[in-house]
Formats: structure tokens, C-alpha cells, sequence
């Protein structure tokens, strides 16, 4: 895809909210909704194209059936589906860049598109918690009128997440404690979307039954990975 949109669209298609209510608080329950709806759409795409992580069981096993049981097989097609060269010489080239985790994320979001559209038929994408965030990361930033994203990860764990529609005007990207009650998280990796409010709350129920991507110390603060404004041309 040449123009660096997405040509598939999940069978949930975004409908607009109402922002005409005289309310607040149905203001920002519309919005909510309508943030809600946009992570689904995300979660919807990445089943569509079959991406499939390494690190989940029940995909995983169906990631070996397609490498018929060849761990070392799936290992190598998982960094090539990451786009790991292209990452090295991004690094290299732009590492002082702001804009160089920006330029990874479409990257990524661009090689899943050709892995997709490839003519030797439907493969899986080998995609754990970083590179689906990225995949929905392009996804939604591609669409028009797009939500603020925040493409966030655990300072003292591994995991990533989406944060969609904070106001970067009032609120601070790693605190979702200054988060409005319209933001809404998408963990990609497990394909599920929740409010903002309960982000420390979600992590640490899916670390109960994940323990892999627990924090040390549960500590659960986050770091910026990338952002994109609203309403902003991508890439």
C-alpha cells in the first residue's frame, strides 16, 4: 500500500459519538465510547491479519503448526516481522532524532501491511506485545481524525500498551492519574480494551495470570515510547 493507509477495515466501523449533549460527564462517556470503538477497530485488525504472538500459548501453538513445530524457523520469521535490520540502520542513522520511535512504528505498521498483502497467500505476523502496539499504533494514526496516541511501555518491565485520546494539554502521558475520563488503554498483545482510570488495576490482574510482563517490584510507572497528535498527518 503505497499511500501508508490501511486497505482492510474490521468489520466494526467507527460511528460518531454525540458532542452536541449539555452534559459533561455524557460528553466525555461519548468520547469514551467512541476511543473504545477505535481500540476495538485495532483489536479486530490485528486478528484479521493474523498477527499472532510468540509468547501467548494458544498462538503460539498455532504459530507452530504453520512452522510445523520448527521453534528456530518461527524464531527468525518473528525478527524479520519486527522489521529488526531496518530498526539497526533507523538507530544508527537517526538515534538523536525525536522523531525516530515515529518512523520505527510506521515502519513496522508498513511491513505488516506487505507481509499481509503478500501474493504467496494469508501467513501470520509474528508480533508480541511492541510490535502489535505498533501495528495498531499505524493503524488508527492513518485514519482520519485521529485520536492523541501514545504508544507507552513499562519503565522497570516489558510490556507495552496504547493509550488513546489523552489531551496533552492537561494531562501527562505517564500518569494516569491526569488521564480524563475519555482515555481509554488498548493492550494489544491480549486484545482487550479498558478505561484509563484502571490501567494500574487491568496490568496487574493480567500479571496475576501473565507474570512474564509483571514489573520489578510491581513497580507500574511507564515511559514514553512515542506519541502523535491529534488530528495530524501520519506519518
Amino acid at each position: 500500500d503505497e499511500t501508508g493507509k490501511w486497505t482492510i477495515m474490521p468489520d466494526k466501523m467507527e460511528a460518531e459519538g454525540d458532542r452536541g449533549s449539555s452534559s459533561s460527564s455524557n460528553y466525555h462517556a461519548s468520547v469514551r465510547e467512541q476511543n473504545t470503538r477505535k481500540g476495538q477497530e485495532a483489536i479486530d485488525l490485528l486478528k484479521n491479519i493474523k498477527a499472532l504472538s510468540t509468547n501467548l500459548s494458544e498462538e503460539k501453538e498455532e504459530l507452530l503448526r504453520f512452522f510445523n513445530g520448527d521453534e528456530n524457523a518461527m524464531s527468525s520469521a518473528r525478527r524479520y516481522c519486527r522489521g529488526e535490520p531496518m530498526k539497526r540502520a533507523l538507530e544508527r542513522v537517526g538515534h538523536r532524532s525525536p522523531n525516530l520511535q515515529k518512523e520505527i512504528i510506521y515502519q513496522q505498521g508498513k511491513l505488516a501491511r506487505e507481509i499481509h498483502n503478500s501474493p504467496h497467500g494469508s501467513v501470520p505476523i509474528l508480533a508480541n506485545c511492541g510490535m502489535k502496539v505498533s501495528v495498531a499504533f499505524d493503524y488508527l494514526a492513518s485514519k482520519d481524525a485521529n485520536p492523541q496516541l501514545d504508544k507507552l511501555s513499562f519503565k522497570y518491565g516489558d510490556h507495552s500498551f496504547l493509550v488513546i485520546g489523552r489531551n496533552p494539554d492537561t494531562s501527562t502521558a505517564t500518569d494516569p492519574t491526569t488521564w480524563p475520563s475519555d482515555v481509554v488503554v488498548l493492550d494489544a498483545w491480549i486484545g482487550n480494551v479498558f478505561e484509563g482510570s484502571r490501567a494500574i488495576e487491568n496490568f496487574q490482574e493480567i500479571a496475576r495470570t501473565h507474570p512474564e510482563i509483571a514489573p520489578k517490584d510491581e513497580d507500574y510507572s511507564f515511559k514514553v515510547v512515542a506519541s502523535h497528535p491529534k488530528e495530524t498527518q501520519w506519518p
